[in-house]
């Protein structure tokens, strides 16, 4: 029964009522006219169901769509308000009213996309509208979408929306891509908006500053100052660039204002790292006009703050030292190098404090790092010369000297010093092309020509040394160096007098100058004014009691004056101040002699001959009075020295031969005396002591030749005719014995002839009635036949 029932309904009376709808439904027509009217009526729930049944006969119209969008929205519905906008935008067409609902109802609930498309189309619709686009720029900016941005802004620029922040927004962007020519237009385009506000007059600044335009920039920083005095990026440009432009005053003013303002925490927080670069450079400049304690104050300032710089530190370092405190300069230079190891200027400071007191050894140190890391830092080169030229290191000296003069040739002190070097080394030549050199960049500086003459003066021109010490004195009266060394030359070319006076001008200068007091004295001792040179000693010891070459001197002058008692004191003083002083010990003895305490005497000799071997004075001395004391066998050594020191003392050699003759070393004597002669040839008294020694060692033939030229260069001399006699008549008694009788007639006459030319001279000598009965005597033999004479002696009582 059931199953027929439920048959029945399907298949009679469902159909029935369909077609009983399809009878009754309203036209699309209809219901869309219906719903019209209740959307004009505001029943906003009939005109939504009466336009969704319209709409499921047909697809609808955009205006369709639209309506029922507005309908959603007047409900509050938007999402579904959304959706109908977006199928009324979709049968095309859509106006501009259309996508200004859709977007402004897409912007409450719709995602960021849509939101994006529904504010496009707007915007589309109508370029001029500039709602989308601000709408659409805040979406971009939301989530930071600089493209989207850019276009927007542009826009709105474009379509004459005039806001300051746009321009400098849009003038940001461009910056970011680095088209700063167009970020410079917008920037320009908002200061004439409003040119009061600073934004844009300190962005296009910065760019024209960065561009090397720096009046122009300078310009934008004064509009800042001008409208804006209390803004600190103002008065920070302005000093910046005035600094640059080498506009001093005005820097100083400006940075004054950013570092000393009573709001001197708020600059710092908004000008950040720019705030510490104005402290760096108004540091800098406070040095430059030589504000060092402002430099301190600021070094000390930045220090507090935790800004560690190290050229801050080194001005501040370098401003000290001119203040004179070197010990806090000291402690700002090294902090500036821990902090930065390659400040060269830091290093040549303190390079140039530890020189100052003397350190060289840290000086150079401290030098060599600053030019390693500045290697055209010509003080730096000229310093690390002197330092090393203190530490007696004239290898190292020169070389940097030499480096100072390759940086800067025009400059006088790398040629001068490095001329002075070259003297020290003996290279006198060379040292004068160096001096010629400095001569030319100051030719009337004295001192150049003083060490012209040193160069002169070591080549062995003295004219030409004298010379230019002349003109050295003529440029610098004070020049004590070029007196004292005008002296020095003067003495040499044996002008004592022009010496002594060259001396005394030096002094007179420099009144503690020793070595002029030194030749002054030796000038005074060579002319015998013993006084004055001991007074001229004694002012060189009231500089330096220890100076050993015046107390040598005045010891030396006192024993030439006679005072034997000082001299023996102040020479042994000297000797006490040095012991190896070979003169101080020959001047001692000299003393000694004097006061004929001779073993001590020789003793001092003795002891200056060890010290000095070529101090032939001593040696000779030394000898002289061991043959004072009959001491021959110990004065044979050192006068045997004396002679070979010098071979042409006739003193040391006659000296030696009498030692030699007195310790019977006769052959040795001989020699002696033989070296005598050639040494003095026409010295009778050589050839005569000569002749004794060999007539006692029986070499009769040397003796008569000896003799012989005793009468050559002196026809007078009785004593050779008398011993020219005894040795013919030898000889003669020679000739017997070897019954050679004709020989000893000839010896025996020619021995008659010397004895009467000795008797003619000396007539009354008691050799006389000796040689008178020889005479006689022979005469009576030589008239004997020859046979008888032969075998007769021969007497001199005949």
């Amino acid at each position: 029964m059931f199953k027929k029932l439920f048959l029945l309904f399907v298949v009679v009376i469902i159909p029935v009522f369909l077609s009983a709808q399809e009878e009754f439904q309203p036209s699309y027509e209809d219901l869309i006219y219906d719903a019209e009217d209740a959307f004009y009526r505001e029943d906003y729930a009939t005109a939504i169901e009466l336009f969704n049944k319209a709409l499921t006969l047909e697809q609808g119209s955009a205006s369709v769509w639209e309506m029922l969008g507005d309908s959603y929205v007047e409900l509050g519905s938007l999402t579904l308000a959304g959706d109908a906008y977006k199928n009324a935008i979709k049968r095309g067409d859509a106006t501009l009213e259309l996508w200004r609902k859709y977007a402004q109802t897409i912007a409450k609930i719709g995602s960021e996309k849509d939101r994006v498309e529904a504010y496009k189309g707007w915007a589309n619709a109508d370029p001029n509208d500039p709602e989308p686009h601000l709408a659409l720029l805040e979406i971009y900016k939301a989530v930071g979408d600089e493209k989207g941005i850019q276009r927007e802004l542009e826009a709105l620029l474009g379509i004459g929306v005039e806001n300051y922040d746009y321009y400098i927004e849009l003038a940001d962007i461009y910056e970011k891509k680095r088209d700063v020519e167009r970020a410079m237009k917008q920037y320009r385009f908002a200061i004439d908006i409003d040119p009061t506000r600073y934004e844009a007059h300190l962005r296009l600044g910065d760019i024209l500053w960065s561009k090397g335009n720096l009046q122009e920039a300078l310009y934008e920083f004064e509009d800042i100052v001008r409208y804006n005095p209390e803004l600190p990026y103002g008065h920070y440009g302005l000093g910046i660039i005035s600094y640059e432009l080498g506009d001093d005053r005005t820097a100083i003013s400006e940075l004054e204002i950013v570092l000393n303002s009573s709001e001197e925490g708020r600059y710092r927080d908004e000008l950040g790292d720019r705030y510490f670069k104005a402290l760096k450079v108004l540091t800098e400049l406070y040095h430059r006009v030589g504000m060092y304690d402002e430099v301190v104050e600021l070094a000390g300032r930045a220090r507090g703050m935790g800004y560690n710089d190290d050229d801050v530190f080194y001005l501040a370092g370098n401003g000290l030292m001119n203040l004179g405190k070197t010990d806090e300069a000291e402690d700002f230079l090294k902090e500036a190098i821990s902090l930065n190891y390659k400040n060269a200027m830091a290093h040549y400071d303190l390079g140039r404090i530890y020189f100052e007191r003397a350190d060289f050894s840290s000086s150079v140190i401290e030098l060599e790092s600053a030019v390693k890391y500045n290697d055209k830092l010509y003080g730096a080169y000229l310093l690390l010369g002197y330092a090393y030229s203190n530490l007696n290191d004239s290898d190292s000296a020169y070389m940097n000297f030499k480096r100072a003069r390759e940086l800067r040739g025009g400059e006088f002190e790398p040629h001068f010093e490095i001329a002075k070097i070259l003297i020290s080394w003996g290279r006198y030549k060379d040292a004068l092309v160096c001096l010629e050199q400095a001569k030319k960049i100051q030719p009337r500086n004295a001192d150049a020509l003083y060490y012209i003459g040193q160069s002169y003066e070591g080549l062995g021109e003295l004219e030409k040394a004298m010379e230019n010490y002349e003109q050295a004195t003529f440029i610098d009266r004070e020049h004590y160096l070029a007196y004292n060394s005008l002296g020095d030359v003067h003495w040499k070319l044996g002008n004592v007098e022009s010496a002594l006076t060259s001396y005394e001008q030096a002094f007179s200068i420099k009144v503690d100058y020793i070595p002029a007091y030194i030749g002054f004295a030796r000038c005074n001792e060579e002319l015998m004014y013993y006084d004055d040179a001991i007074h001229a000693y004694d002012s060189a010891l009231d500089y330096d009691n220890e100076n050993i070459v015046a107390q040598l001197g005045k010891g030396r002058s006192e024993y030439k004056a006679g005072y034997y008692d000082k001299a023996e004191e102040d020479l042994k003083r000297a000797i006490k101040l040095d012991p190896n002083l070979s003169d101080a010990h020959f001047y001692l003895g000299r003393v000694y002699e004097q006061k004929e305490k001779f073993e001590d005497a020789v003793e001092e000799y003795h002891t200056a001959g060890q010290l000095d071997p070529e101090n032939y004075d001593a040696f000779y001395r030394e000898g002289f009075l061991l043959l004072r004391l009959k001491r021959d066998g110990d004065a044979i050594l050192p006068l045997e020295t004396a002679t070979k020191l010098k071979p042409s003392s006739v003193d040391a050699h006659l000296l030696l031969a009498v030692a030699y003759e007195n310790t019977d070393m006769l052959d040795c004597a001989v020699k002696e005396y033989r070296r005598l002669a050639e040494i003095e040839p026409d010295n009778k008294e050589h050839f005569r002591n000569i002749g004794v020694l060999e007539r006692m060692r029986n070499k009769y033939d040397s003796a008569i030749r000896a003799f012989s030229r005793v009468l050559e260069l002196d026809p007078d001399d009785a004593d050779a005719y008398e011993m020219l006699g005894d040795l013919y008549r030898i000889k003669g008694y020679q000739a017997k014995d070897w019954r050679q009788y004709d020989e000893e007639i000839r010896w025996l006459d020619m021995a008659v002839d010397k004895y009467q030319q000795f008797m003619a001279l000396r007539p009354n000598d008691e050799s006389v009635p000796f040689i008178q009965q020889f005479i006689e005597g022979y005469r009576k033999y030589k008239s004997l036949p020859e046979e008888e004479r032969k075998i007769v002696e021969f007497y001199f009582s005949w």
